[in-house]
């Protein structure tokens, strides 16, 4: 392993069998002694595209790290999934904690660092992100929507991409318009 090297997480027997692809991708970020210290980076295949704009949950993670990295004091929740009102369909970023509303234009940009959101932007089919502040409880809403549509609580991941729409209406807050 390499330090900055980026790596899918696959769990094996002592005999070297492959048991489990997880799916995950981590970065080493350095080593304690000879172990590799990994930064969790997202879901590998978690990927929204309603449109073409093949937004990754790896992509999206660097955007809200360059986006967020320095807060004083991190959310303690964020999401970003698609969502539709009367003006089409955007990105909306779903965030508990403080809120500043620049934040949507700075994660347009970000986000147009992929060209294929870029040009889904340039024609009109995405929108402007729009942010909305979540008051309290945004994980554990979080985990009762995907508990109330089926998963079990062992298989929920934290994630910072939901292809699902319609998140405004589980959490609680407003969006920042």
């Amino acid at each position: 392993m390499r330090k900055d090297e980026i790596y899918e997480i696959v769990v094996t027997t002592s005999g070297g069998l492959w048991r489990y692809q997880l799916h995950d991708e981590v970065q080493v970020t350095g080593f304690m002694e000879q172990t590799p210290t990994l930064k969790f980076l997202g879901r590998q295949g978690n990927v929204s595209d309603r449109f073409g704009e093949k937004l990754s949950e790896v992509f999206v993670a660097q955007a809200l790290q360059e986006l967020l990295g320095n807060l004083p004091t991190p959310p303690c929740f964020t999401l970003l999934a698609p969502d539709e009102n009367h003006l089409g369909c955007c990105y909306t970023f779903y965030i508990q904690g403080a809120v500043q509303h620049e934040l949507a234009k700075s994660l347009d940009v970000l986000l147009m660092k992929n060209p294929h959101y870029a040009w889904c932007r340039k024609l009109g089919q995405l929108q402007t992100p729009r942010l909305y502040r979540i008051k309290n409880g945004g994980y554990e809403t979080f985990l009762e929507n995907e508990i109330s549509n089926g998963k079990r609580l062992g298989e929920i991941k934290p994630c910072l991409l939901s292809r699902k729409t319609g998140w405004s209406q589980c959490f609680e807050g407003n969006y920042l318009d």
